[in-house]
This record gives C-alpha cells, structure tokens and sequence, in this order.
C-alpha cells in the first residue's frame, strides 16, 4: 500500500516507552504537541496488514506523521519501504473503505490509502476540534 507523499509532514522512528494511553487513544508527546496515534492494521479489511511478530519484539514503531491544515496525526505501519516521486495514475478502484484506488508503482500493483477518511474515523473528535476553531 501507498499513500501520497502530501500526506506525510515526517517519517519517524519513536521509541514504545514514549506511547501513552489517555482514554483509550494511544498518543505520544511530539514536538511540544500530543500526537494521537492511528494504528493502520486496525483500519484494514483483510488482517494481513499487522506487526509482525520480528516488529512487535522492538522497543520502536514506525510512524508516518499527517500535518495538514492544523490537524496532526500519527499514522502507525509496520514498516516503510520506500520514498518515491512519481506521477501515478488511477488504474482501478478500490472495493475497501480505507483505500482510494490502486495503481503501479515501481512495477507493483499498490493501494493508495485514504489517510484523511482513516483520520476522520479514527479521530472524528480531532477534525471536530479543527473546523470549530
């Protein structure tokens, strides 16, 4: 899977030590902020989306952080691949909420996430906050 680059203010590697739970909405303290944190597997059909086990045995998640019009989320994935700059095209649809279409990158077939409608289920507190300020 894939996301549009725009929807990524940072990549970053965060210690689990550092995440904390506040009314069951994990969150960590970021850059004089607290980022709430969105874990992907949760939003994904199928579950072969998880941490792998190798993962869940670190002390640290990956974490892409969203920024956009006020609003900071941190989107938690297994791992990130690869960072590329391309110019992608709509090559079919997809039947999955959390995803907007699929097409080729890099001569693989990816779905590109829908990061502001994950956002929105996950956090619809977050966006409600945003358009009343």
């Amino acid at each position: 899977m894939a996301m549009p680059i725009s929807a990524a203010a940072r990549l970053e590697e965060l210690s689990l030590k550092n995440v904390e739970n506040i009314g069951g909405q994990d969150v960590v303290q970021y850059r004089e902020d607290i980022l709430p944190l969105i874990h992907l597997a949760d939003f994904m059909d199928d579950k072969s989306f998880q941490v792998s086990a190798s993962r869940a045995d670190t002390d640290k998640i990956q974490v892409i952080v969203y920024s956009k019009n006020g609003v900071k989320a941190g989107l938690v994935v297994e791992n990130i691949i690869d960072i590329v700059d391309e110019i992608i095209t709509v090559k079919g649809f997809s039947k999955r909420d959390s995803f907007l279409f699929s097409t080729v990158v890099k001569e693989h077939v990816v779905e590109i996430i829908d990061v502001e409608r994950i956002i929105a289920n996950a956090l619809p507190g977050l966006l409600k906050l945003q358009i009343e300020n």
